[in-house]
């Protein structure tokens, strides 16, 4: 029997957090406690934040 690929095994989130880490690699926080960290928000190509950039204009054809 063939085994078949499973596409949703695939699959990756379509927004990701990223901790921002300083010079020497440390993790940065936004506060002294450590409680807030600093973190850039990653939207890939498919995620509805990126939708209006992946359109083409009919005028821009």
């Amino acid at each position: 029997m063939t085994k078949l690929l499973n596409i949703a095994s695939l699959a990756i989130a379509a927004t990701a957090a990223l901790h921002v880490k300083g010079p020497t690699g440390e993790p940065l926080y936004a506060d002294e406690a450590g409680k807030h960290p600093i973190r850039i928000h990653l939207h890939g190509p498919g995620s509805v934040p990126m939708a209006p950039s992946n359109h083409v204009s009919p005028r821009a054809r």
